[in-house]
């Protein structure tokens, strides 16, 4: 019985690899990109985390989420150039943290960056006490 669960399991992780990166590397070739966000929920909240590559060396960001309807939330990254410093016109990821007040379950986020939209891949972990 432990080998037919083992087995259950093994195959729902393969399962979910292989549609997170099968949504990156499509991504990947219709020149978009994708942000992993990791979602610790706990009760009522979720505490989202990544990194997303900022299109100048001295850009910083900061990130707001708005509710579109009760079970769909958007992420709006902005972006804004730190004065007087030289800046190079080349990308480089920056670390982001936010939270959002919503239902532990059924929740779906959407993002964007400077108001264009980009892929965002949620892996979602339940906090633990």
């Amino acid at each position: 019985m432990r080998l037919v669960w083992f087995s259950i399991i093994a195959i729902a992780i393969s399962f979910v690899i292989s549609l997170v990166l099968g949504k990156i590397q499509y991504a990947e070739s219709k020149g978009r990109s994708i942000v992993v966000i990791r979602d610790l929920i706990s009760p009522g909240l979720h505490d989202l985390s990544g990194m997303i590559e900022v299109p100048k060396v001295c850009d910083e960001i900061s990130v707001k989420a708005e509710q579109i309807n009760p079970a769909s939330y958007y992420l709006d990254f902005r972006t804004w150039e730190v004065p007087y410093r030289d800046c190079d016109e080349e990308g480089i990821p920056r670390v982001f943290h936010t939270t959002v007040i919503a239902p532990g379950a059924g929740v779906e986020f959407r993002a964007g960056l400077n108001g264009k939209p980009f892929s965002v891949i949620v892996l979602s972990e339940i906090k633990k006490k």
